[in-house]
C-alpha cells in the first residue's frame, strides 16, 4: 500500500469525525449507525480496523500490495466483502 493511500484513509477518517455523512458509501473498515436522535453517523469495526493497522505496519516495513495480501490470505483473514485479498483490495 502506498504512503499516499494511507495518508488518504487517515484524512478521511478525520473528516468523517467533522461531518455527517451523506450516503452509505463508506470504507470497509467503517460501520454507518443510525443514532437515537436519527442522525447517523460512522462506527469504527474493531476487528477491521485492526487488519488496517497491520496493514500499515507491513506497508510501513517495506512489503508492497501483493505481498501484503498475500500475508493476509496465508493468515486466513478474510476480504470484507468476501472472498480473498487481491493486489487491488
Amino acid at each position: 500500500m502506498s504512503t499516499v493511500k494511507i495518508l488518504k484513509y487517515i484524512f478521511f477518517f478525520f473528516l468523517l469525525e467533522k461531518k455527517a455523512p451523506q450516503n452509505k458509501n463508506r470504507p470497509g473498515w467503517l460501520d454507518l449507525v443510525k443514532n437515537p436522535d436519527g442522525t447517523q453517523s460512522y462506527v469504527v469495526i474493531p476487528e477491521r480496523a485492526a487488519v488496517l493497522v497491520r496493514m500499515f505496519e507491513l506497508a510501513a516495513g517495506g512489503l508492497g500490495k501483493r505481498s501484503i495480501a498475500r500475508i493476509l490470505n496465508a493468515d486466513g483473514v478474510e476480504y470484507w466483502k468476501g472472498g480473498k485479498w487481491a493486489e487491488s483490495t
